[in-house]
Order: structure tokens, then sequence, then C-alpha cells
């Protein structure tokens, strides 16, 4: 008996240990007639979006936690996200707020910085474990050959983990998937 429940723990164990990613792809490029991009998790919502009517351009940002994973999150929640352009670090949040918190930001964007890289982290306990949830948005702003200005996605994405999953910054930014949309000709 031991022999065939042993296995099938572990499996359930690595499962549970190991961080699950929705989205991680890239979205359709900012535009004004496309100015937002949604990913959406059984973890929460996160929604990304550039206001393009007056100079400098803003990129605004927000997450919310899925109620069905608010219901089971004990005491605030500890969030902490940063916007870097090409590797500087250009704003920063960091909030403590009970689970239904909207998580916001936003700053201005332009055409000088060659790559944009939003990354939150909320950390919480739900149902006695230590959990936390980790979304991105990577664009760059571009010239479009009509010599407009378009923000290209990079990839965006959510992902969830419990105590034990938790890796290192360089760990989190090579997982992240980088796919360059291309613009129509």
């Amino acid at each position: 008996m031991t022999r065939r429940v042993l296995p099938v723990l572990l499996t359930v164990v690595a499962l549970l240990c190991t961080p699950a990613t929705a989205g991680a792809g890239p979205h359709p490029p900012y535009t004004p007639l496309n100015p937002s991009a949604i990913e959406l998790s059984q973890w929460g919502r996160f929604t990304g979006q550039v206001t393009f009517t007056n100079l400098p351009w803003v990129y605004a940002w927000s997450f919310k936690i899925s109620e069905s994973w608010a219901v089971g999150i004990v005491g605030p929640v500890t969030e902490f996200t940063t916007l870097d352009c090409d590797g500087k670090r250009i704003a920063a949040n960091d909030h403590v707020e009970y689970p239904d918190y909207l998580f916001h930001g936003s700053s201005a964007v332009n055409s000088s910085c060659g790559e944009y890289y939003l990354f939150g982290r909320l950390d919480f306990v739900r149902l006695n474990q230590k959990g936390w949830i980790e979304y991105w948005d990577r664009f760059t702003v571009a010239l479009a050959r009509d010599g407009s200005t378009t923000l290209i996605s990079l990839g965006s994405g959510i992902r969830h983990g419990v105590e034990g999953t938790t890796r290192s910054a360089a760990a989190r930014a090579r997982s992240v998937p980088v796919r360059r949309t291309t613009l129509p000709a």
C-alpha cells in the first residue's frame, strides 16, 4: 500500500509547490485605438492602460485580487511594484492593504526608453499558508512605418505560488517570456 501511495503523495506535493502562471505572452500593442490590455486569471485581474491624449503619455496599471481568492486571505496584503526603464527604476509602489483593495499606480512613458518593465508582487496568508501573486507587463515605445508612435507588448502575465516556491529576482526575470509583436506593414 505504501509503495502506491507515496508516488501519488509526492506528485501532489510537487504540484502544490510549483508556481502556476497565467497569460505570459504578448498582448496587442497599446495604441490610441486599443489603449488597454487585460490579463485575467483565477487569482486576479491585471490591467495596463496608456493615456495618449496629452504628452507625456501616462501608463497606468492596476491589479485586483479575485473575490474567490480574497475570501481565503487572512489579514492585510503587502504589495511592492516597480516600473523600470531600460533596467533603471523610475517608479515604485509599496502598500499594505486589505485583499479587496485595487492595487494601482501610474507613470509617464516616452520613446526615450528602449524597454519598460512593470513587476509587482503581492504577499499574503491564505488558508494558513504564505502565498504570493506576481504580475508583470513589458513593452517598448516604437515608431511605426507611417511615423506614428505606438507601444509594443513584449509580454505580460500573472502567476501565483505558495511558501517554498519563492525564487530570486534573476530567476523570475528569466522566466518571463519576451516575444516581440510586429506591427502590420
